[in-house]
């Protein structure tokens, strides 16, 4: 299995009654999606954590009165792409004017990440370029599906250059990791002998036959 990390940052955007913006981090690996956010301005809040499979969802809480500004995600699988969002949620006291403690702002705008084939490291969404010096192998795909190929000197993370499609219907993205050896053509043999010469030895009926021949 081959472990990957991707990094996304996105805005949040709370209600105005809530909190203020803030910054989310998301580092995906073959095991865990690390959520990192900045802190709200309003004092006392926590942070309710949302997951789905696609930017249409359906979302669930996975966590909910986060007090931290991090949150693990653990429960992911390789080659998996996951969308989170964040809602403040009010304190017991000194919640903003027109929302009640325990109430949650906004929904914060969206984050995607996809966790890759492990020993490989985010490089590029798809229709993006991944770039990178040297040579190396390059995993195109999502959903545990991915096509790879020795490139150098950077790619455009395509389907025109990286096809054909290994997933299709879905996003797409470029992890990069050390260059995977071509495997090397089978070796075939031919094999030459000569017609065996045979001689009758001092035993009646019992025969002494040679043959040489050569292997290419």
């Amino acid at each position: 299995m081959r472990n990957a990390i991707a990094t996304l940052v996105m805005i949040i955007s709370l209600s105005s009654a809530a909190h203020a913006q803030g910054r989310l981090r998301a580092t995906a690996t073959s095991h865990s999606v690390i959520l990192n956010w900045a802190a709200s301005t309003t004092p006392g809040v926590s942070y309710n954590v949302y997951r789905g499979p696609s930017a249409a969802g359906p979302f669930v809480v996975i966590s909910k009165s986060v007090a931290a500004l991090t949150y693990t995600d653990n429960l992911v699988a390789i080659g998996t792409s996951y969308v989170y969002y964040l809602t403040a949620v009010c304190p017991a006291t000194g919640c903003p004017a027109g929302m009640a403690a325990g109430s949650e702002g906004q929904p914060s705008n969206q984050v995607s990440v996809s966790v890759g084939p492990a020993g490989y490291t985010f490089c590029a969404n798809e229709n993006a370029t991944c770039a990178f010096t040297g040579t190396m192998s390059v995993a195109f795909g999502a959903n545990g599906k991915f096509n790879y190929k020795n490139l150098t000197g950077g790619t455009a993370c395509t389907n025109a250059v990286l096809g054909p499609d290994p997933a299709p219907g879905l996003v797409k993205a470029c992890y990069t990791g050390a260059v995977v050896p071509t495997p090397l053509p089978p070796t075939v043999s031919t094999m030459t002998f000569t017609v065996p010469v045979c001689v009758l030895t001092s035993t009646p009926g019992v025969f002494t036959c040679t043959m040489t021949g050569t292997v290419k």
